[in-house]
């Protein structure tokens, strides 16, 4: 059957608009020069990079705007022991890992989406400027001018300084599928150009957020390689709180107004119900007069204190700055804070100001550092203390200190208990038994919450945290 006059039109038209379309599609993408040679296609861009290959160092540069101009920013991140730290933030953190992996995990599948062919050798003016139309100059190259035209270069290394992959990543092609990740991408060093597809993970269901753009994971701002939860830890687990409720006159004298000590058992309340277990109340002299605990106050106010744990659990810092060479020294080891008082005049514009002694504790001898906004100190279950200082609002925001510690009330160690006289010897080996086992108990207790504590020291020690600021 010979197709009508209609159907031949329609046909027609279908074709011109699709050729349209293609004019127009062609128009607005950049033209490479006409001497290209076909590579690549379908093949990885990293091959070396599998899973099994262990990176060492990433570093990333690439052109930021700042205050108006375009800015080559530089990061370096290392893997250490501990975690990834960032080099060109005084070895600060690395620890959002959900971050390293959305960068490194797409380098491990990418593979060469379209090719776009290499130049031909000598040609280095049409090679420049085609770079430049896919904004895929390198950034580490490139001068003050030619920055804008510049994409972002991402290196990652091995133990042995391997490379496992060190692209220049480039701009969206005009046209690409707007529900995938498609960049321009060049080898640094090499002139080819291609296209892949940086998406890396498989898309959402319908209704769920996109994922991060590729260059926007490739941050040079240290923060966003961090893990903001400061505490990082749930008000269940909490088995004791102390909140000071001092503050601090012009002169840097403490003004305290009450201590309290609350306990929870996090398995029983499900970290809802606190028990008053101290109150310290002070006298127009400053003098701390310790208050019966009675069945009246003994449960404290319970809404109080779950939204205080709530807030103090929930604190995110916007920004962290190193101590001081020697208090940063005995933070991370873990030194007692009587010892930093030689540093007390580079603590007090923070904030942080030392008491001759515990002003909950006429007993006390020895100096404590407190927060001129108050001073909470949380005991978890398994020993570990976190005890945090909030300190001034300055310009970077409120300064926050973290001195953790081991409570040594939750570590006590268990006294052996004795045989009964006249018990039998089957008595005596059960009893021995107990004994035993708590001791294996409480030896794997304190392990437990020294490793713990080596964590927090390695996380906390010598970093003011900022919550806030301009």
């Amino acid at each position: 059957m010979k197709p009508s006059t209609r159907e031949i039109f329609k046909s027609l038209a279908l074709a011109a608009a699709a050729l349209v379309g293609l004019i127009l599609w062609l128009k607005f993408q950049p033209v490479p020069p006409a001497d290209w040679s076909e590579k690549g296609a379908g093949e990885p861009l990293c091959p070396g990079f599998t899973e099994t290959a262990q990176p060492r160092r990433v570093t990333i540069v690439r052109p930021n705007a700042a205050d108006g101009e375009t800015v080559l920013s530089e990061i370096r991140l290392e893997r250490e022991t501990g975690g990834w730290v960032i080099k060109t933030a005084e070895d600060a953190p690395a620890d959002s890992p959900d971050r390293m992996t959305m960068v490194l995990a797409p380098l491990r599948r990418l593979a060469v989406l379209s090719n776009l062919g290499e130049m031909t050798v000598g040609d280095e003016t049409a090679a420049d400027e085609f770079h430049r139309s896919c904004k895929l100059l390198d950034p580490a190259a490139a001068g003050s001018s030619d920055l804008a035209d510049a994409g972002v270069r991402l290196t990652v290394t091995g133990e042995e300084g391997e490379t496992f992959a060190d692209l220049i990543v480039g701009a969206v092609p005009e046209g690409s599928a707007q529900r995938r990740d498609i960049r321009y991408v060049r080898l640094a060093g090499s002139d080819a150009v291609f296209t892949a597809d940086f998406s890396g993970e498989a898309l959402g269901e319908s209704g769920q957020e996109k994922a991060l753009p590729y260059v926007d994971r490739l941050s040079t701002d240290p923060i966003d390689w961090m893990n903001r939860d400061l505490l990082r830890v749930s008000r269940w687990n909490i088995a004791r709180m102390t909140l000071y409720e001092i503050a601090f006159g012009a002169d840097g004298t403490p003004i305290p107004h009450r201590v309290l000590t609350a306990a929870q058992d996090p398995e029983k309340s499900l970290g809802r119900v606190w028990e008053l277990i101290r109150l310290v109340t002070f006298d127009p002299d400053g003098k701390p007069t310790p208050a019966e605990i009675t069945d009246e106050n003994r449960e404290a106010d319970n809404s109080a204190l779950n939204e205080r744990a709530e807030q103090i659990t929930h604190l995110r810092f916007d920004r962290l700055v190193r101590l001081p060479a020697e208090p940063a020294d005995l933070a991370r080891a873990g030194r007692p804070v009587s010892e930093w008082g030689a540093f007390a005049d580079a603590l007090a514009p923070l904030g942080f100001r030392f008491a001759d002694h515990d002003p909950a504790d006429p007993d006390s001898v020895e100096p404590i550092l407190l927060g001129a906004e108050g001073t909470a100190s949380l005991s978890m279950k398994g020993g570990l203390r976190l005890t945090v200082l909030f300190g001034s609002e300055t310009s970077a925001g409120q300064a926050i200190l973290v001195i953790p510690s081991l409570d040594g009330e939750l570590l006590t160690e268990p006294a052996p208990r004795q045989a009964p006289e006249g018990a039998s010897d089957e008595e005596i080996r059960r009893i021995a038994d107990e004994n035993r086992l708590a001791e294996s108990e409480y030896a794997l207790n304190r392990e437990n919450a020294e490793t713990a504590l080596r964590e927090a020291l390695r996380r906390f020690g010598g970093w003011v945290f900022f919550l806030g600021g301009e």
